[in-house]
C-alpha cells in the first residue's frame, strides 16, 4: 500500500551521480546532502510541481579518493568508482527500473561529469522524459545565445587541454561538431590574443580562469563592447 502510494506521488526524479558537486569534482558523497540544499528541485517548483511529488535519489558508485576509503566516517560505498560497462549497466538499471516503479515520472540527472552525462543522455533520451541540468541547462542556454547572436562559425571552445581544435585527438564525441582548423593553444591568454573574442563565457567552474592577464588581453584588443 505504501509503494502504490509513493508510485502515485513521485513525478519528478532528481538523481546525483556524485562525479562533481557544484562543478567540484572527486566529491564525497556525503556532500549530496549539501547539494539538496541548493538541488534543481527548486526549478522544478517554479514551474508547478510539488515538493512532494520529487524524490532525491544518488547511485553511489564508489570513490577513487582513496582517504576516503580509509576514513572511518566515510558515508558512502567502499570501493574505487565502477567504470566503462559496468558502470553503463548500473545507470541502464536504473533508467529501466525508474519509470516501472513510479509511472510516468520525468528523470534529472545532477553533478555527472560530462564524459558520462553525455552519453547517459543519448542512451536514455527516447526510453524517459530526462533531463541534464547541467548539459541542457547552464552551459547549453549559454551557447545558443552566442550562437543565435553569431553563428557556429565564430563560436570557439576552451577545455582543460586547450583550444578545441579538429587536430586533437582526446576530444569527446559531443565535442568534435565544436572543433575549429587552428595551431594547437593550451593556453586560455594566448587563445584570447590570437582569436580576438567579442565575448568570454565561463561554464566549466575552474576557478581563477578569467584573472588579469585575461582581462588585459581582452581590453588590449579595443572594443569597446566587450563582455565576460
Amino acid at each position: 500500500m505504501a509503494m502504490n502510494g509513493a508510485q502515485a506521488l513521485v513525478k519528478l526524479l532528481e538523481n546525483h551521480g556524485v562525479t562533481h558537486v557544484f562543478g567540484i569534482p572527486g566529491t564525497k558523497i556525503d556532500s549530496v546532502f549539501i547539494a539538496l540544499l541548493d538541488s534543481k528541485i527548486e526549478l522544478a517548483l517554479c514551474a508547478g510541481v510539488p515538493p512532494h511529488m520529487m524524490l532525491p535519489i544518488t547511485l553511489d558508485v564508489g570513490t577513487n579518493k582513496h582517504e576516503l576509503l580509509e576514513d572511518p566516517l566515510y558515508l558512502g560505498l567502499r570501493q574505487e568508482r565502477v567504470r566503462d560497462a559496468a558502470y553503463d549497466e548500473c545507470i541502464d538499471e536504473f533508467v529501466q527500473a525508474a519509470p516501472e516503479l513510479f509511472p510516468r515520472c520525468g528523470i534529472q540527472w545532477e553533478d555527472f561529469a560530462n564524459i558520462d552525462a553525455t552519453p547517459i543522455l543519448g542512451r536514455c533520451r527516447d526510453k524517459v522524459c530526462t533531463y541534464n541540468d547541467d548539459i541542457q541547462g547552464t552551459a547549453a542556454i549559454a551557447l545558443e545565445g552566442a550562437w543565435l547572436a553569431q553563428g557556429r562559425a565564430r563560436n570557439w571552445l576552451f577545455d582543460v587541454n586547450g583550444l578545441i581544435t579538429a587536430a586533437r585527438r582526446d576530444l569527446a564525441d559531443f565535442q568534435k561538431p565544436f572543433a575549429h582548423e587552428h595551431p594547437p593553444l593550451t593556453s586560455f591568454v594566448e587563445a584570447v590574443e590570437a582569436l580576438r573574442p567579442t565575448c568570454i563565457i565561463g561554464v566549466s567552474t575552474a576557478p581563477k580562469l578569467f584573472n588579469r592577464q585575461v582581462i588585459e588581453a581582452m581590453h588590449r584588443r579595443a572594443y569597446p563592447r566587450d563582455e565576460l
